[in-house]
């Protein structure tokens, strides 16, 4: 969000002369500089946030324009569009494909009649296409592609399959039918005769060598060292700090001096896991520490910023992350570990162990992409027949196609070959996306030789993410002794004995009566409610791994907005069985299921569509 784009690739003048109504869609920051250039068969316009370095640069003899989206990095150097520029006039396309970073690269050449469009390896900068005969819409923002008239203004059922299931996109769809993102690890050749795309990248694992633990805990370090202290630059960084431990791998490169320097926090209630053990690691580092609050009608406030931000795929999950957009000053620094985790093992599913009868793809559907969304039966229930009929089982069949393409050795990682595409992309744009409008986002794990290290580790070391939390121990011993929020324990014990995780109870054999039982049971829920809500969270079974109860902001904040939004919203009906939605309110209100992540997903796509008008 750094950098808005919109563009017109067309041989037709009437449609290049709407590509200022496309510039005008996107979304307004304070004190911008506005550019572009008009070269038939092209016509871009651009909007620049101050704090960005030149991110245009042209060639006087052949008229090449490049423009650079995000950072770009030779190893742990980076790139000015100028440099690039040299090197892609000297290298061709060739110069765009082994660059790390968070970047999407825009050379137009106007001797071949070609734009290119370079996208980094998990395509975390979105640049939304449609393509039409010989014209073709480009733009960094949906809202803004649709500024065209000649924009489809359908919305894709199986987009709005995805979401509700997931609570995010797993492909190159958006909710319009369509209009897609350019994919991860490929350039994209746009002329007269459409689009090409050449892929110059895919995950992959292939483990290199076992020579032990210790010695791919240091490979680690080796890799993630240079890459964090390359975006550190002269000035402190802001550190968001969490219980976890990428964000706590980040911090244990960050040079001293700096690192106690840094503006570091952590959002959330004041008794949640992140925001106890994120004080602790400032502590560490000797910098200070704020806690963000986050209001508990935060579904309520947030919603309508960042549906502008990005494009109506608001995760409730996610959300809350928001809350950094008053971290700092504009234009500061702000370093990120999101992917650390994915990579390092701790999604991992287990599924070489035994699972009984379950299938091991059904194990893959419901955890790493069903989780607290819709399952099929219920959103069955609740959409209109035809809308599910059109879209039904598409996002299952798309995990299935994708696992079996996978290039992995087992099923496990053959699953986090697919989520870096599926899940992790969709997840550090949309982050990026709200966060980058404000500061100059930075993740050292986009790095290729980050990136390439971390997909090398024999599966041994990433069970459990072993050799993630060895290298803790080994590189910031101080760090690994404060408790991480999956085990509430030091990452060091964790280290020596194995993750067990903390919801993991062995439960005693009770000899009552089921009457008498589950009246004693009852009774200790609820003195235990009780004792949560007298202490504000901090006594008593409490869930303390969230930055907000969802459940209860829906229960107690507003729920006359929520079901208005819900069931009283005359857009509800045209793709709701509004029966089925008033049944899935109740029972949520009256604590018998928590539909949470369903109702905010809802609501989402209600609201998005409402503000977009289609």
């Amino acid at each position: 969000m750094e950098i808005g784009l919109a563009c017109v690739f067309s041989p037709d003048p009437r449609a290049r002369a709407h590509v200022d109504d496309m510039a005008r869609e996107l979304m307004l920051i304070e004190n911008t500089r506005q550019s572009g250039f008009d070269s038939p068969p092209v016509a871009l316009r651009t909007r620049t946030v101050p704090w960005l370095e030149q991110p245009i640069a042209r060639d006087p003899v052949t008229g090449t324009i490049l423009i650079l989206l995000g950072r770009a990095r030779f190893g742990t150097r980076e790139i000015p569009a100028e440099t690039l520029l040299q090197k892609f006039l000297r290298d061709g396309q060739k110069a765009l494909t082994h660059l790390g970073g968070s970047f999407g690269v825009f050379v137009w050449e106007p001797l071949t009649g070609t734009l290119i469009v370079a996208m980094d390896r998990l395509a975390t900068k979105k640049v939304y296409v449609w393509n039409a005969g010989e014209t073709t819409l480009v733009a960094t923002e949906l809202r803004a592609l649709l500024g065209h008239p000649q924009a489809p203004r359908e919305i894709d059922e199986m987009a709005v399959e995805q979401f509700l299931i997931t609570s995010h996109l797993v492909d190159t769809r958006s909710l319009v039918r369509g209009v897609s993102v350019l994919p991860p690890g490929t350039i994209t050749r746009i002329d007269r005769t459409g689009m090409s795309f050449e892929r110059y990248w895919t995950p992959r694992i292939a483990p290199a060598r076992d020579d032990g633990l210790n010695k791919w805990a240091d490979r680690l370090a080796e890799v993630l060292s240079p890459a964090v202290t390359a975006r550190c630059g002269d000035e402190p960084p802001l550190l968001p700090l969490s219980g976890g431990l990428d964000a706590r791998s980040v911090a244990a490169f960050i040079p001293p001096a700096l690192a106690a320097a840094a503006t570091t926090g952590s959002f959330g209630h004041g008794h949640c896991y992140d925001v106890r053990y994120g004080r602790r690691i400032a502590r560490t580092l000797g910098a200070s520490f704020n806690r963000l609050p986050i209001p508990e009608d935060f579904f309520h406030q947030y919603l309508g910023p960042v549906q502008m931000m990005c494009d109506g795929e608001v995760s409730i999950e996610a959300l809350p992350i928001y809350r950094l957009i008053q971290m700092g000053p504009p234009g500061r620094t702000m370093l990120m570990g999101f992917l650390g985790d994915a990579l390092s093992g701790g999604h991992l599913l287990g599924l070489d162990y035994a699972l009984g009868a379950e299938n091991p793809l059904d194990v893959v559907w419901r955890k790493k992409y069903q989780g607290k969304g819709f399952s099929e039966q219920l959103l069955g229930q609740v959409l209109l027949p035809e809308r599910y009929q059109a879209a039904r089982g598409s996002t299952r069949s798309l995990m299935h196609a994708a696992l079996d393409k996978a290039e992995a050795e087992t099923l496990d990682e053959k699953a986090l070959v697919v989520e870096l595409h599926h899940r992790q992309s969709r997840y550090i744009a949309y982050f990026g996306r709200l966060l980058s409008s404000r500061y100059r986002v930075e993740n050292p794990f986009l790095d290729p030789d980050v990136l390439d290290t971390f997909l090398a580790m024999p599966l041994v070391h990433r069970q459990g993410q072993r050799a993630y939390r060895r290298m803790l121990v080994r590189h910031a011993p101080r760090l690994a002794s404060i408790p991480e929020n999956k085990t509430r324990r030091p990452v060091t014990y964790t280290d020596a004995h194995g993750m067990q995780p903390a919801s993991a109870m062995k439960r005693s054999t009770s000899h009552l009566p089921a009457e008498l039982q589950w009246r004693l049971t009852k009774t200790q829920n609820k003195l235990g409610r009780l004792l949560a809500a007298a202490s504000g969270g901090w006594l008593g079974p409490h869930n303390r791994d969230s930055y907000v109860h969802h459940d209860e902001s829906i229960r107690r904040m507003d729920p006359a907005w929520y079901r208005a939004k819900l069931l009283d919203n005359p857009i509800s009906a045209d793709w709701f069985y509004l029966p089925a939605l008033e049944k899935l309110f109740d029972e949520h209100m009256s604590r018998k299921q928590d539909h949470s992540a369903r109702i905010n997903n809802v609501v989402s796509f209600l609201t998005w569509r409402e503000k977009i008008d289609i």
